[in-house]
């Protein structure tokens, strides 16, 4: 469409495992990528009551 403003995702994703150097809601120095992930990610109704699965079996 001519004039229209198009935004764009990022193809980069940091590793499930990946330690973020960053401010998080807990109030520490950062987070583990995929922890703040599943958090989120239980706000949404479609994810809430899934069982996550342990580390051991990935």
């Amino acid at each position: 469409m001519p004039g229209a403003d198009r935004c764009t995702v990022p193809e980069t994703v940091p590793a499930v495992g990946a330690y973020i150097k960053a401010p998080s809601a807990a109030s520490d120095d950062g987070y583990i990528y995929g922890d703040r992930l599943w958090e989120r990610m239980q706000e949404f109704v479609e994810f809430q009551g899934l069982a996550r699965r342990p580390d051991s079996d990935a």
